[in-house]
């Protein structure tokens, strides 16, 4: 009996190595296949290799978004924490402000423009904020830059401006229905005093 089950065990722990040798195969394979990948003809953006992402940076150009790619194709190239990075695919691209952008206004024209937001969604591409001393410190980066790739973190960082701006816009709309004109008071007080000059509401005397 005991040898029998020394037989399962056995068994099952080659099943489970074998398993696991074949993920792990696979996946080298399927990022191998992605990395020899033939890069397109048209891939060079001001003296810069962009591998993938030259129509992106097209797009980006033509609506009128100003900006100095920094890093793009880098073969071979790996993150901080020793993985492969998107740069050695062709699938990522560095950038920084050019002409009158500043690194807000970049922002902002990405996510404001409807055919740039959408080539990036349409892509699973976003944006990863390297623009501070923190950040680049656990990246290994060598200046200030926003990266744009398919990374996680990039796309959550994409996510986060949207709100960002959503959320400004809310702002906006908000100060142009209760003016600073109007001393500054509260919304509800606000609405008291329109109530008011409307002859709709009576002021309380004591």
């Amino acid at each position: 009996m005991e040898g029998w089950l020394k037989n399962v065990e056995k068994t099952t722990e080659e099943a489970n190595n074998f398993t696991q040798s074949f993920v792990q195969t696979t996946a080298v394979v399927a990022t191998e296949a992605i990395q020899t990948r033939d890069l397109p003809d048209k891939r060079m953006w001001k003296g810069k290799d962009v591998g993938h992402l030259y129509p992106l940076l097209e797009v980006m150009s033509r609506n009128g978004i100003d900006f100095t790619v920094t890093s793009g194709y880098r073969p071979g190239s790996k993150t901080a924490s020793n993985k492969r990075s998107w740069h050695s695919l062709g699938m990522a691209v560095d950038i920084k402000p050019a002409g009158t952008e500043t690194w807000e206004s970049l922002k902002r024209k990405i996510v404001s423009t409807p055919e740039v937001l959408n080539y990036f969604k349409e892509n699973k591409l976003g944006i990863y904020d390297e623009t501070t001393r923190e950040v680049l410190a656990k990246t290994g980066g060598s200046g200030l830059h926003f990266h744009i790739g398919p990374d996680n973190v990039a796309i959550l960082g994409l996510q986060e401006i949207e709100r960002e701006y959503r959320n400004d816009i809310l702002k906006k709309e908000s100060s142009d229905e209760y003016p600073d004109w109007f001393g500054g008071v509260s919304f509800a007080t606000f609405d008291t005093y329109r109530e008011i000059g409307t002859g709709n509401q009576q002021i309380p005397f004591k």
